[in-house]
């Protein structure tokens, strides 16, 4: 077996949602470190993933870390808390604590803990300034707890500004592309006192993505994320990790070592193309004929987004504990109410044209009868935007 022996534990962070690979499976920094950390040391790595996508800290350390610990590393890396800071009020210092037990396990078996803030998304969220402040306090929190501890391997992602520019992260705007994987594998490999390869830091920006925005960015990812609130489903549930064993990561030849950016595959990109086609204007907000007679569809759409807002202000930004009714509940309620009249309205001005029947009634001058004549005709009506 190898002398060095790294498993990563985490959340979808870890896993590497985002860097997805041309056959469907994702990579991620975990996968980018072990192989650039063979390549630094010209030895071989021994490599676990435990991680899987949404989960919270506390299951992350109880279905995660005793697994782990069992394959005996040498090093284990652990980041977490991302998904609990999304949820309303959050406790920090709970979530602190999973990190304290992370810790003490680890020192109980001597592994050297790597320990990561995730990457900062909120300059891109809805809600974005609450997400800061909690992720600022739990970076906080977290590193009161390690203070003393100059032997725990820190890699900071959280307050890396250029890391939360847009062109590091997926359409989505909550996990990273192979871009941002790339800049946190750098900053792993460089904590570890690894040599980081060229240009991993800063990668040439990807081609553009068919990133919705507006109310398509809302119906294709934070309608599915409300919806799995409000069932208590998780976007992991079912999967498995995705290296439950070690696997072997070995040198690469020098000019093989760069591991150039994933490009999405022809059947993507035949689809992104086929989606541009169908929604030239996806990336508007409300069209500029929404004054005209249909504005009762752009006044469900705004409706809509008037209940998803204050919902979600009552479930992520209100602070108050009220006896006789659950404001948490509330929330969750009026977004997903806010987001079913979001969507019958984007389907109402999907229908691009009206039909309308007109009956007209006249004499016949010749044979003097009472004719009746009905015609129908199709007018532009409102356009779907």
């Amino acid at each position: 077996m190898s002398s060095v022996r790294f498993v990563a534990i985490g959340d979808s962070f870890t896993e590497g949602v985002g860097d997805d690979l041309p056959d469907g499976h994702v990579r991620g920094w975990a996968d980018l470190v072990a192989q650039g950390w063979a390549d630094g040391s010209g030895e071989s790595v021994s490599y676990a993933n435990l991680a899987i996508r949404g989960r919270l800290v506390w299951p992350i350390v109880e279905e995660q870390l005793d697994a782990a610990l069992a394959l005996a590393p040498t090093h284990l890396s652990f980041n977490g808390g991302g998904n609990d800071i999304l949820r309303p009020r959050a406790s920090v210092s709970r979530i602190a604590d999973a990190f304290t037990e992370v810790l003490r396990r680890c020192d109980d078996q001597g592994v050297t803990l790597l320990l990561l803030s995730g990457a900062n998304p909120s300059g891109q969220l809805p809600l974005g300034r609450v997400f800061q402040r909690r992720g600022d306090l739990l970076s906080a929190a977290v590193e009161a707890r390690i203070a003393n501890r100059p032997d725990v391997v820190r890699a900071y992602n959280w307050p890396d500004r250029e890391l939360g520019r847009p062109p590091y992260w997926s359409p989505d705007r909550l996990h990273m592309n192979a871009r941002g994987h790339h800049r946190v594998a750098a900053r792993v490999l460089a904590a570890l006192g690894q040599p980081v390869p060229d240009g991993w830091w800063s990668l040439p920006e990807l081609p553009p993505a068919d990133s919705p925005r507006g109310r398509a960015y809302y119906r294709e990812h934070v309608g599915p994320w409300i919806r799995r609130r409000l069932t208590g489903t998780s976007s992991g549930d079912g999967r498995e990790a995705k290296y439950a064993a070690w696997r072997r990561s070995s040198p690469l030849p020098a000019e093989a070592a760069q591991h150039p950016v994933s490009r999405p595959s022809a059947q993507k990109r035949r689809a992104l193309s086929t989606r541009r086609r169908e929604c030239p204007r996806r990336a508007e907000w409300l069209g500029r004929d929404s004054i005209l007679p249909g504005k009762r569809r752009v006044m469900s759409i705004g409706s809509g987004i008037a209940l998803f807002v204050i919902g979600a202000i009552l479930a992520f930004a209100v602070n108050v504990q009220v006896e006789w009714v659950d404001l948490d509940l509330i929330g969750y309620i009026l977004m997903g109410a806010g987001a079913l009249v979001f969507l019958i309205g984007i389907i109402l001005m999907a229908r691009r044209r009206q039909s309308d029947t007109v009956t007209r009634t006249s004499v016949d001058p010749v044979a003097g009868e009472r004719v009746t004549r009905q015609s129908s005709s199709t007018t532009p009506d409102d356009r779907a935007v």
